[in-house]
């Protein structure tokens, strides 16, 4: 079952296009970054391996993407110059690094597979320079109603490039033997 994306983009235009971090306090953007995270994590407790349906169980590390986007906010609230893509690129490593230990079920085996061995193991969380120009470009819109949809496909755009092999059991006589490593190519 894919990311429930739909559910995180409403959550984050309620928030983008409501007061946000307006009012009498600033938070330098520590708010927004709590709420991307908290959208974020809601969205992928239903990801999975494409293609495969290996279901991601836990070990992305939410606290990071929050971690990213409030050093994002607070560099650009501290600095009187436009930094283009620097603030940007620590959301990007928030958001690959929460990537670098998740957990998936392992089964169901990928083909020609009969049963997980190892499982599911991923290799490469992604790269932070493509998922930073897409921040910064969500971020660097003048109407409030699309940082949230560009937001969404930035993270989704990330997702795909997270890669890894599954090792599983493959039928053979007399007993399943280890299978050579499957790859896979993104997370949905």
């Amino acid at each position: 079952m894919p990311a429930m994306w739909p559910v995180a983009e409403s959550i984050l235009n309620q928030w983008f296009e409501g007061f946000a971090e307006g009012g009498d306090q600033q938070s330098f953007g520590a708010d927004t970054a709590s709420q991307i995270a908290s959208a974020y994590d809601t969205a992928i407790k239903t990801a999975s391996i494409v293609g495969k349906g290996n279901i991601v169980s836990g070990g992305v590390i939410i606290p990071s993407i929050e971690s990213g986007f409030a050093a994002c906010f607070a560099q650009m609230a501290a600095t009187p110059v436009d930094l283009s893509i620097a603030p940007y690129m620590l959301a990007a490593t928030g958001v690959v690094s929460a990537w670098a230990a998740p957990v998936y079920i392992p089964v169901p085996p990928h083909p020609p597979c009969i049963a997980p061995l190892v499982g599911v193991q991923q290799i490469f969380p992604g790269a932070p320079m493509p998922l930073g120009v897409e921040i910064m470009d969500a971020f660097t819109q003048e109407d409030a109603s699309k940082i949230a949809p560009l937001l969404i496909k930035a993270f989704k755009n990330h997702m795909k490039q997270i890669t890894g092999i599954y090792l599983g059991l493959i039928p053979a006589a007399p007993s399943p033997v280890p299978s050579p490593p499957i790859p896979w190519v993104g997370v949905e």
